[in-house]
């Protein structure tokens, strides 16, 4: 099996796949630590320092009844495709990985810090996060725009977090052929 395909231990949990991706340093790996409650993921301005994908169980039967675990998925930071070719190696081995986590997400977690979505390659629902939202210069238009999930959250100290759970658990649940009108 190649890195970052679904085969395996986690794939035989049967969960739905929430899979976060985004940008180097979009504050994936805080916002995966913050939705677990824990360190599980290493934490760096660095960027390209997550480079597997980390998956652990996330129950959110506390958001909303009825609601499940999921399986949660921190990936490696998406480059550019013309920066692909001067991470090397390795780096083109996290991006593999990056990808197949995408492709095989049931609801995908697009974070961005400014609130500026590009276009993401995935057949999962995919709900815009504006992370960093305690920062400033982010667009706060550029969540939920056009009728898309979205929601602004600090993973830092846990502004909209309860609500970004919800609407994980809301998708999870609905299955992504419920809302096929989200996909980017």
């Amino acid at each position: 099996a190649k890195l970052g395909d679904r085969e395996g231990a986690e794939a035989a949990s049967g969960l739905p796949r929430v899979v976060l991706a985004g940008a180097h340093n979009a504050g994936k790996s805080t916002l995966f630590n913050a939705l677990l409650g824990r360190k599980r993921a290493v934490v760096s301005p660095v960027a390209g320092t997550t480079r597997d994908a980390i998956e652990e169980e996330l129950n959110l039967s506390r958001d909303l009844p009825g609601a499940g675990a999921v399986s949660l998925v921190d990936s490696a930071g998406l480059d550019e495709v013309e920066a692909r070719e001067g991470r090397g190696a390795v780096g083109m081995l996290a991006q593999d990985a990056a990808a197949g986590a995408m492709a095989s997400a049931d609801v995908v977690l697009h974070c961005d810090p400014t609130g500026r979505f590009p276009a993401l390659a995935t057949r999962g629902v995919v709900i815009r996060v504006r992370t960093k939202a305690d920062q400033p210069g982010g667009s706060s238009g550029g969540v939920g725009i056009d009728g898309r999930k979205g929601v602004s959250v600090c993973a830092l100290d846990g502004w909209n977090l309860g609500v970004l759970r919800r609407a994980i658990a809301e998708s999870a649940s609905a299955g992504a052929g419920a809302a096929e009108g989200l996909e980017d």
